[in-house]
């Protein structure tokens, strides 16, 4: 699978579903989404080592600080062994159904993964994580 295209489609999703690339803003006093375009860019395939992963993996969810930050994280990276997608969603603007709905709009571009994959990747709580071993 070429991570460039995994990259796209992502970024196309995210496009799709425009609250994703929102930030929590004060606005008179009171808290609003605000819709960023400068957030709705490629997202860059990084190289990196196993172990390095590995270690990204274990910190990558995180709390959401709503302090300008957008309301999703996500990462795609190749290591020597394996091609992953990090991907985090603030539980505010996305619940599980949207969660499943967003990943599904990823993997219709990739017939080759199988809903059971993405049904996987359902079961771990704030992290989807795709790992596909080269």
């Amino acid at each position: 699978m070429d991570l460039r295209e995994v990259s796209r489609a992502i970024s196309e999703a995210v496009k799709a579903h425009p609250i994703l690339p929102s930030v929590v803003a004060e606005s008179n006093g009171r808290y609003v989404f605000e819709h960023r375009t400068e957030f709705e860019r490629a997202i860059p395939v990084e190289e990196m080592t196993d172990e390095e992963l590995e270690a990204q993996t274990a910190g990558f969810v995180r709390p959401f600080t709503f302090d300008g930050e957008p309301l999703f994280r996500c990462r795609v990276i190749k290591t020597p062994t394996h091609k992953a997608v990090l991907l985090d969603l603030c539980h505010v603007v996305c619940d599980g159904t949207s969660a499943e709905r967003f990943i599904a709009d990823i993997a219709a571009d990739f017939p080759d993964v199988s809903v059971s994959a993405v049904q996987y990747l359902m079961t771990f709580p704030n992290l989807f994580l795709v790992n596909w071993k080269i």
